[in-house]
């Protein structure tokens, strides 16, 4: 950190805040870069400049203490080779120029004459840059080893049909060479509309391009003349200083063939929100450290976090050439080449899933990064334009509307797939009323691809699988539940910190004795591992087992479909690990924040989305396998078998493993697909077994066949919007049988 004069006696001097340097701005940052840009630009080992944030060591005292906590004394600072993986940017980081350099030396060794390698005092990198104007502006020093090792390519990958979307892959020929990048999004002039990429990879105007449905090439469109190269900095970014600066854009546009083949969904992330304006009055350093996600067509899921702003990445002649951001990939989440052309979108959801994705960058090319002073793991950082720059540049508006079709939860693809296998493990009458409303209920199994599913909030029906996630918790709607959020899940692995039933589970005790299926225990065990979200997964399953019976004596089939359609969906929950775990979105760390966080959406979503043929195609083959389970009577049996389906889960899918593979960068379908199709299979099991169940309680082979058909949707809506149909209960209301 930089040495400053008069040093608070409060504060220890090797961090302390400087006045003026946490009111640092962009413009501040990029003023005395461009002043030093000669000087950095000229010492032997400076191979890249950026602005952002001070990056402090893994370990140090200030990782997790801010700057007016004084160090103990015996707490020595951390002076190891500072790179990206092992430094992180906290709140309290102020504003600096980061200076990247291939060689680290010691400032002990600089002192002792034993910098080595012949470099001379001059070649040290000031702590602060002084500007005229008595501005003081922070240095970071950053060791950076750029690899030439490319990345290994990944396995090939079948992509859904029948829609093109974020994420595809694009197939061009340049000069006999074939080249492979990833569709960005759709953009409009208001009249055409074409498909967002870079410059090198559209090839030249008029280039036929080509992407891939299931496992064939098919044609698009033809690369446009509308494209965007280097421009100067100070034309991109006026007023800002950049005289000596070109900013690398490479956009390149494909003119769409047929609209109808495309949706405005990105793989795996679902519908997007508006783009971020970022311009010199709204870009600020707050980016810094902010969750991005995107799916390039060669890596698949990919998410990281931006770590500076203005990379410099190559200079020559005295120019220097930047990218907007340089964004640092999660463990496993790295691109690859032919990720070019990603869409990178700001992530602001929450554990909940509350929040949106909003478009903030087109990736145009990777750097190589090696871990460590001496060279380890190599890992691809992400180059990106920002997207609001290349639609004010080209008078573009992006597109958002078109064709929605990619699932935002677990619900989509695992809620759909348990619904639409259950409707035809069924017999009888049921088989037949079941497989009349699989479209009510689901969607017939040819249609179980992520790229299928309609845009399910902004409909006017929602299938009934997913009405828990895309109609009730909807602001706004009709019958809206603002107390369901209990209901799709119960943390039930926690061990218990004190007698009686010390280091036992949820589960443990459940499995022990089903007496304890009792929500008056559970509010005991919840309030004992402080547990405060106090779910009731199971009860919520013997409720609507309830409705289910009473509507089938009634020999009302609206309300009984409706409520089966339901109920697949907090089935599906039950099939969800990380539903049922206190580790649903990373194992919590002393001090605060998770390990593995963001593992939930990558399990759930990330992981089933890229893989959807092959969990379709395996619930199929594991349930034509598999025997039905034996019929339940009761709301009281129907909870204790959604109990032991928790239980089958917990068997299959260790959520610890699911965190530690996350957390350690592993591949998720790899280690955990099979077992989760096996898991998926015992949902469908249960949920046929329930439904069949419910169906014989009331007496459904008495209602006459001619009745057997399928449901009119508005009669469904009009159920699904009424708050007292299968209303939604907390623990407390279930204790107080309210």
């Amino acid at each position: 950190m930089p040495k400053l004069a008069a040093p608070s006696p409060s504060l220890p001097p090797r961090f302390r805040a400087h006045p003026g340097y946490s009111s640092l701005s962009v413009r501040d940052l990029l003023d005395a870069r461009e002043a030093y840009h000669v000087h950095l630009s000229n010492m032997a080992h400076v191979v890249a400049t950026a602005i952002g944030r001070y990056r402090i060591r893994k370990g140090d005292w200030y990782e997790t203490h801010p700057p007016e906590i004084p160090r103990p004394r015996g707490r020595k600072e951390k002076k190891d080779a500072r790179d990206l993986f092992n430094s992180v940017t906290k709140a309290w980081s102020w504003p600096c120029v980061l200076v990247f350099v291939d060689e680290w030396v010691k400032r002990e060794d600089w002192k002792r004459g034993k910098a080595g390698r012949g470099l001379e005092p001059d070649q040290f990198i000031p702590r602060s840059l002084y500007l005229p104007d008595g501005r003081v502006v922070p240095t970071c020093v950053v060791l950076l080893r750029k690899s030439d090792v490319r990345p290994e390519a990944p396995a090939p990958r079948r992509f859904p049909e029948p829609l093109v979307g974020g994420g595809y892959p694009l197939l061009t020929k340049v000069q006999g060479t074939s080249r492979v990048g990833s569709v960005g999004c759709l953009v409009t002039d208001g009249r055409q509309t074409f498909v967002l990429t870079n410059r090198h990879v559209t090839g030249e105007e008029g280039d036929a391009v080509f992407s891939l449905l299931g496992g064939k090439e098919v044609r698009v469109g033809r690369a446009s003349p509308l494209v965007l190269g280097k421009r100067r900095f100070g034309e991109i970014y006026d007023p800002w200083p950049g005289s000596r600066v070109f900013v690398n854009l490479d956009v390149g546009l494909v003119k769409v063939d047929d609209v109808s083949m495309f949706t405005t969904q990105v793989l795996g992330l679902g519908p997007l929100g508006s783009p971020i304006d970022l311009n010199p009055d709204t870009i600020s350093l707050d980016l810094i450290e902010k969750p991005v996600r995107g799916y390039g067509a060669a890596s698949g899921p990919l998410s990281g976090r931006i770590c500076a702003l203005f990379f410099r990445y190559h200079a020559i002649g005295g120019f220097e050439y930047v990218s907007d951001l340089l964004i640092a990939p999660d463990a496993g989440r790295e691109t690859r080449p032919g990720d070019s052309g990603t869409l990178w979108c700001l992530d602001t959801r929450d554990a909940k899933g509350q929040g949106g994705l909003y478009p903030i960058a087109l990736q145009w090319g990777g750097q190589v990064i090696e871990e460590g002073p001496s060279g380890g793991r190599a890992r691809g950082f992400t180059l990106a334009t920002f997207v609001s720059t290349v639609l004010r540049e080209l008078q573009l508006d992006l597109v958002r509307d078109w064709n929605i079709g990619l699932p935002e939860y677990w619900g989509a693809l695992g809620h759909y797939s348990i619904a639409t296998f259950a409707c035809g493990f069924v017999t009888g009458r049921l088989k037949t009323l079941m497989g009349k409303n699989v479209d009510r209920v689901s969607y017939p199994p040819s249609r179980l691809e992520p790229s299928t599913f309609p845009g399910l909030s902004k409909k006017d029906f929602v299938p009934l699988a997913d009405v828990p996630d895309y109609y009730w918790k909807i602001p706004g709607n009709p019958g809206r539940r603002a107390t369901d959020n209990p209901s799709h899940f119960a943390d039930m692995d926690k061990p218990l910190p004190d007698a009686p039933h010390a280091g036992k589970t949820l589960l443990d005790l459940c499995i022990e004795d089903p007496a304890n299926v009792d929500p008056a225990v559970w509010k005991d065990y919840y309030e004992r591992v402080d547990d405060r979200s106090k779910g009731v997964l199971p009860f919520r399953v013997g409720l609507i087992y309830e409705e289910m019976v009473a509507s089938v004596a009634a020999k009302d089939l609206d309300r009984f479909v409706c409520a089966a359609g339901i109920l697949s969906h907090y089935v599906g929950d039950a099939c969800q690990p990380l539903h049922i775990s206190s580790l649903f979105d990373g194992e919590p760390l002393p001090g605060g924040g998770k390990r593995g966080a963001g593992v939930h959406h990558a399990y759930e979503a990330d992981m089933l989305n890229a893989n959807a043929a092959a969990l379709v195609a395996g619930i199929d083959a594991g349930l034509a396998a598999a025997a039905p389970l034996p019929n339940v009577s009761g709301a009281r049996e129907a909870t204790l078998a959604a109990v032991d389906l928790m239980r089958k889960t917990f068997e299959n899918l260790s959520p610890k493993a699911i965190v530690d593979a996350f957390a350690g960068g592993e591949d998720l379908w790899d280690l955990f697909g099979d077992a989760t199709i096996a898991t998926c299979v015992e949902g469908a099991r249960t949920l046929a077994m329930l439904w069949e169940s419910a169906w014989a309680e009331g007496n459904g082979d008495a209602i006459p066949k001619s009745k057997l058909t399928a449901r009119n949707k508005d009669d469904l809506v009009t159920l699904y919007s009424d708050e007292e149909f299968i209303p939604s209960v907390t623990l407390k209301q279930l204790i107080e049988g309210t």
